[in-house]
């Protein structure tokens, strides 16, 4: 079971709204460090591979690892029904491991509205992706080549 808080502006729901259109099923994965999200384009040619520290939610539980695909599509549709002020939790429970439920609650807590998304199944891509450790270095190319071969080279 895995549950997570988060503002209707997080920036794990502005990726969603942003990959909305490239992807059309994303894989899941919780851990108790955060979640994996990863996905590869209909036309194979984009892989989108993130990582969401658990510290980034306002809550982050996940009792075991586990791993789904979740339609990108339906999920933003039943997100953008929330209002902008509206706490949203998702989470998937023991029991009922085919659904994910989103829930909206209202700051003053006395409107609630739950959607159940039926999980779908589709690829699980699992990319081994460095981590780039050393965030700080830069690094630096020099190229020198005829300039008829750099106008080659950018058309």
């Amino acid at each position: 079971m895995f549950e997570l808080k988060l503002e209707k502006e997080s920036l794990f729901l502005r990726v969603l709204e942003a990959i909305l259109d490239l992807v059309d099923v994303a894989s899941v994965d919780f851990f108790s460090t955060g979640l994996r999200l990863q996905a590869v384009d209909t036309e194979h040619v984009a892989v989108i591979s993130l990582f969401f520290r658990a510290e980034e939610f306002p809550h982050y539980s996940c009792e075991e690892n586990s791993s789904f695909c979740i339609p990108i599509d339906d999920m933003v549709k039943a997100i953008r029904t929330a209002d902008v002020d509206h706490n949203i939790t998702i989470k998937v429970d023991d029991e009922n491991f085919d659904t994910i439920t989103l829930s909206f609650e209202s700051p003053e807590g006395n409107i609630t509205t739950a959607y159940d998304l039926r999980l779908v199944e589709g690829e699980r891509p699992c990319f081994k992706i460095p981590v780039w450790k050393d965030l700080e270095s830069n690094y630096e190319a020099f190229v020198e080549m005829p300039s008829v071969e750099f106008m080659r080279v950018c058309r």
